[in-house]
């Protein structure tokens, strides 16, 4: 995962998003070194016009049971400490499609 983009394109913040985009950036990259020594990553999903930022664990993190310990006490206490304007961090899970089920 390492030299990966963390950052899905587009992340897509609402009309007037509160949050600071460059501040998230680089909260998402000083969290990175943490994630990867456990296998796993983060990618940006989508920031609303209310300051949540929604993010997708992926790799050893997006199945660890810990993964909402993770979320709260480590993601979303460091993106509001470091980030102005988010009020909260949800976790996305991805959606799967299976062939022959539309």
């Amino acid at each position: 995962m390492a030299g990966e983009s963390v950052i899905a394109e587009p992340v897509v913040p609402g009309l007037g998003s509160p949050v600071d985009m460059d501040a998230l950036r680089e909260a998402v990259e000083f969290l990175r070194p943490a994630l990867h020594a456990d296998g796993g990553d983060l990618i940006l999903m989508e920031v609303d016009r209310e300051g949540v930022v929604a993010v997708e664990l992926v790799g050893a993190c997006g199945t660890c049971p810990l993964s909402v310990v993770t979320m709260t006490a480590g993601i979303e206490a460091l993106f509001k400490q470091r980030v102005p304007g988010v009020t909260g961090v949800v976790a996305r899970t991805p959606t799967v499609q299976l062939p022959g089920y539309d």
